[in-house]
């Protein structure tokens, strides 16, 4: 009998010893090292862990949770071709960078736009650009060609908003205004004197002031002056102009022959900071040039005896008041 239930016994601590192992069998098992967790992998399998187009990176001590946070700026814009002037087009470079240290982002697409649509891209572009992916700390840049509007003001406000997606964020999006400072067709102040009427071969002054309206600073400032006048055409050098500043302008032109309408124009030519060449503030004039009459001779004040003459008269002078003199003693 008692060989029976110890028999019993040890068959029912096998059974439950054969359930815990299968219990046990049955729990998933977890490493202690979090970073063998990789949420990216099958991403990391297509693009390559330590491929630079990496979309995911894991790094000692940081949670792979992490990944979660890609964040895409306008790292810095410049100007590649031209110069930003109301009426003209110009070629610029935005680098987009990803901050995030261990997640790529892929499907970016940026939208460019200004509220008042006075720069806008050329024939053949659109608004907006696609990139395929950023890697991880990685950048991309986009390069557009615009046209500005001729009704341009001083400062464009220009908008560029981007869509993206993260590695488990799904669609994030940033926006960015830039402040692009032109030159518009009112950058340059002038004003211009000379005279309607002039003679042939005299010499005509030209007058008046040229100013800096623009917010930024002009380089190399140079005054054109081309028409129907000797030694066309005249260059006057003015230097540099500040915002706001205004210097006055001289000069002097001849005009050689008659006629009822000689034509003369001014323009102005100078540099902005980034050594482009920018023309503009074209003024045309026209002249009546006359013949110069023949002066009359002038005896008044201001004409030259010749020395001989002079000596002549003094001494026929002398020579009547000694006479004088002779005769009154006499009497």
């Amino acid at each position: 009998m008692n060989d029976t239930k110890r028999h019993k016994h040890k068959k029912t601590l096998v059974i439950l010893f054969a359930i815990l192992i299968a219990a046990f069998a049955t729990i998933p098992c977890y490493a202690d090292d979090e970073s063998e967790y990789d949420p990216a992998s099958n991403l990391n399998e297509l693009w390559g862990s330590e491929s630079p187009y990496a979309l995911y990176r894991s790094f000692e001590g940081e949670t792979p949770y992490m990944s979660y946070s890609p964040e895409v700026i306008l790292s810095s814009y410049s100007v590649k071709e031209n110069a930003l002037v109301a009426g003209g087009t110009v070629t610029m470079e935005f680098v987009f960078t990803n901050t995030s240290r261990i997640s790529g982002i892929f499907d970016l697409a940026v939208y460019f736009g200004t509220s008042t649509n006075t720069m806008y891209p050329v024939f053949g572009q659109t608004n907006e650009s696609v990139i395929t992916a950023i890697p991880v700390e990685g950048s991309v840049s986009i390069e557009k060609t615009f046209q500005i509007s001729e009704l341009a003001a001083d400062i464009i406000e220009m908008q560029l908003r981007a869509r993206y997606q993260g590695v488990g964020t799904g669609q994030k999006e940033t926006s960015t205004m830039v402040y692009l400072p032109i030159f518009g067709s009112n950058s340059l102040s002038t004003q211009i004197n000379i005279e309607s009427t002039v003679y042939t071969g005299a010499q005509v002054p030209l007058s008046g002031y040229c100013g800096n309206s623009s917010k930024r600073e002009i380089t190399d400032l140079v005054m054109t002056v081309e028409g129907d006048f000797s030694d066309s055409p005249l260059t006057i050098k003015l230097g540099n102009l500040s915002p706001g500043e205004q210097i006055p302008i001289s000069g002097m032109i001849v005009f050689p022959y008659e006629t009822t309408g000689a034509a003369v124009s001014a323009s102005f030519a100078f540099s902005d900071l980034e050594g482009n060449r920018i023309q503009m503030a074209h003024q045309n004039f026209r002249v009546m040039v006359i013949e110069q009459p023949e002066r009359a001779p002038d005896l008044g004040v201001g004409v030259s005896i010749p020395t001989n003459l002079i000596v002549a008269g003094a001494t026929a002078c002398t020579t009547i008041l000694l006479i004088i003199l002779f005769l009154r003693r006499r009497r």
